[in-house]
């Protein structure tokens, strides 16, 4: 007889016991109702890493100091947002304050204002929120890890969105 050192993959004797079906029926109901705060969280942490990409072109493309040394405090913010850390969502709300103050203290035009104005209003409330906190907490990427199959369903709004501000940023830099 011949041993296999393979394991069988229908052997769940290794596996972790199942949850309870109502605790499992809770957990999958705290992600779908943080899911978009989630997503708000991780979506300004890649508008951030784009900042962060395009600071370091910028400073290596024209040899401008100032502009590496935003790319790179920009990219580690944003590898903190994509990973919801803590730390980064506070350091990230403060910013988003200060980006803001600075919209409504310079003179731009009404349109532009109010595109540049309401994604950073959302970002902050996300950011600072009730579910924002939560959002950023160990508990919660513990309920990531056993709610794989949860998914956030993002909508066509969300991509216009997240368009309008690929090209404002754009815009602002060239």
């Amino acid at each position: 007889m011949k041993i296999s050192h393979y394991k069988d993959p229908t052997d769940q004797s290794s596996s972790p016991p199942p949850l309870p079906v109502n605790q499992a029926l809770e957990i999958d109901q705290i992600r779908k109702d943080h899911i978009n705060t989630e997503a708000n969280i991780k979506f300004t942490g890649f508008i951030y890493m784009i900042i962060g990409v395009l600071g370091l072109l910028i400073g290596i493309d024209r040899f401008t100091s100032g502009m590496f040394m935003i790319g790179i405090p920009f990219l580690t913010l944003s590898i903190g947002l994509l990973r919801l850390n803590k730390d980064a969502r506070i350091i990230a709300a403060i910013l988003s304050l200060i980006w803001i103050a600075l919209i409504l203290t310079h003179s731009f035009d009404w349109l532009f204002t109010a595109i540049l104005l309401i994604p950073n209003a959302a970002f902050s409330f996300a950011l600072f929120g009730k579910k924002g906190r939560f959002v950023t907490t160990t508990d919660y990427r513990a309920i990531i890890v056993k709610t794989p199959h949860v998914k956030i369903k993002t909508s066509i709004g969300a991509w216009v969105l997240f368009t309008i501000i690929f090209a404002l940023i754009i815009r602002l830099i060239y």
